[in-house]
């Protein structure tokens, strides 16, 4: 409780009880609990996996929908802290696979933060997909947000 809040508490408990008034305070309500961070991403069941997907994915847990999907362990692995910065790696399969980027975006949840993004379309095995890049500029909550063609897929991990 700041000074000036104690101040107006004892004011109004003076003139409370000087006019004969009796007052029940209450305790102010305390700041609500910090957004909890889903530090696993939820995979898509693999039945709903279209099978291009994942062929891409080698079979392992994915998430997304419509045309963006991502590598589920991607958004898990340790993320390397290179010069004091977190660095993560993942790729993006993009439907239909034709060689475009994906827009991709960050921020964090639970503070302030700068997040740096690279990507660009790769080729290998026969079909595109998108290579990217994230460094964090702190740890804590964060969102990655990716578009392409209609579809926007929101993901929450935590940085260590």
């Amino acid at each position: 409780m700041t000074a000036m809040q104690k101040v107006a508490m004892a004011v109004f408990f003076v003139v409370t009880f000087a006019c004969g008034v009796f007052a029940v305070a209450t305790a102010p309500s305390a700041a609500p609990e910090p957004r909890v961070c889903r530090v696993r991403p939820k995979a898509v069941s693999a039945e709903r996996v279209p099978p291009a997907v994942s062929q891409w994915a080698s079979g392992r847990p994915v998430v997304g929908s419509g045309a963006v999907w991502t590598p589920r362990d991607n958004l898990l692995d340790e993320h390397r802290l290179i010069g004091g910065v977190a660095r993560m790696k993942t790729g993006w399969y993009l439907r239909p696979a034709v060689g475009e980027d994906v827009t991709l975006t960050g921020k964090r949840l639970d503070g302030p933060g700068d997040v740096q993004i690279g990507s660009g379309p790769a080729f290998s095995e026969g079909t595109w997909w998108v290579a990217s890049t994230f460094s964090f500029s702190d740890a804590g909550c964060w969102q990655l947000t990716a578009r392409y063609r209609g579809t926007t897929l929101r993901v929450q991990l935590r940085v260590p």
